[in-house]
């Protein structure tokens, strides 16, 4: 056995989804479930399309986007996860890992595609600009600050405690209300985009929903899943999106948000 129990699980299970269905630990769930591809797969994607992947993870997107794509470059900083995606995905000769950051790639190196599923950081659009054709689009995913989780007893990511993105502001987070981060495509030239609702959120997506096609009362029928560890909930979720979707407050209050921006 390996240190990596990420390339060990693969390499250990012939068939991925039957070896979570029958228990795997959350970090395993989260790196392998088919489900993950949910927030990518109803895209239209092109056969002749160059696509970035940032933050590839273990690489279940990735498999899509080599199945889809012409080209893809999945860009992730665990070698860890860079070693799973490699032999998860070594049957694809369109596809290159690069173990590290956006700034390692050829300065000219332009894409037709770029997507950020979960870990962006405003201190990286410029550098993801450059690398973006002037026709391309953005694909980002990230929690909302604001996500009705939060408030109802949801663990932060990253501080591992409650209500932190509620009460104070961390760029490293990577968490960011509608107001927020519609301000940081702005700031960065984007022009247009278009703001999607992924149900319960972008990590597991059931449903997506969009501004012209918002989801009405009695649409959201179950609470989002605690990733890490049980959470209490201080009220009833599904009823509290029920009122939040009667009023039209989604938008403020959506769990996450998928945005596809383009520079002209």
């Amino acid at each position: 056995m390996s240190e990596n129990k990420y390339l060990d699980f693969i390499k250990n299970n012939d068939n991925l989804e039957e070896a979570l269905i029958e228990g795997a630990d959350t970090d395993l769930f989260m790196q392998f479930s088919n489900m993950r591809k949910n927030i990518l797969d109803w895209y239209e994607f092109s056969k002749d399309d160059e696509v970035l992947e940032i933050g590839a993870g273990c690489g279940i997107i990735t498999s899509m986007l080599c199945q889809r794509c012409n080209n893809v470059i999945a860009l992730e900083s665990s070698e860890d996860y860079c070693d799973a995606n490699r032999y998860l995905n070594r049957a694809y000769n369109n596809l290159q890992v690069i173990c590290g950051n956006v700034d390692l790639l050829d300065v000219e190196k332009k894409f037709d595609i770029i997507t950020v599923i979960g870990g962006f950081r405003k201190n990286q659009i410029q550098e993801i600009k450059k690398h973006l054709k002037q026709n391309g689009k953005l694909i980002v995913a990230i929690d909302n600050r604001y996500g009705l989780k939060y408030f109802n007893g949801a663990i932060d990511e990253m501080s591992g405690r409650v209500f932190t993105y509620i009460e104070e502001k961390d760029d490293q987070a990577g968490v960011y209300s509608r107001r927020e981060f519609e301000q940081i495509l702005s700031h960065a030239g984007f022009v247009k985009y278009e703001c999607f609702y992924p149900v319960p959120d972008y990590r597991i997506m059931k449903e997506l929903y969009s501004e012209d096609f918002p989801p009405k009362k009695g649409d959201i029928t179950c609470i989002s899943p605690s990733y890490r560890e049980e959470r209490q909930a201080y009220f009833n979720e599904v009823k509290a999106f029920d009122t939040v979707c009667e009023d039209g407050y989604i938008d403020e209050f959506a769990n996450a948000f998928l945005y596809i921006a383009s520079l002209q």
